[in-house]
């Protein structure tokens, strides 16, 4: 058998950011509506902010923290698909040039 220990956690959904806003929500989890908010990456620099979709800058909201204190530490997100809503528009942009 595999065992493991998670020793710190951090997660993100619109209007649920801290620690105490997951507990709260878990103590009556409800479904969450739907949005378009992305979390504050205001930590990275302004160059890779602005080339960062809406699955990256949440990959990063949520392991950004989870490194403070280990010094430097890179960080890098890939998908199997690339930016999903990229794809998606570039698919729908083929299928109708056809």
């Amino acid at each position: 058998m595999i065992t493991f220990n998670i020793a710190r956690w951090h997660a993100w959904a619109p209007g649920l950011a801290s620690a105490d806003d997951w507990l709260q929500w878990s103590r009556n989890p409800t479904l969450l509506e739907t949005s378009d908010a992305a979390p504050d990456v205001s930590f990275l620099p302004a160059m890779q902010r602005r080339r960062l979709g809406r699955m990256a800058r949440m990959a990063f909201a949520v392991g950004w923290p989870l490194t403070e204190g280990l010094g430097r530490v890179p960080l890098v997100f890939v998908s199997r698909h690339g930016e999903t809503p990229r794809t998606f528009e570039i698919l729908r942009d083929l299928a109708a040039n056809r």
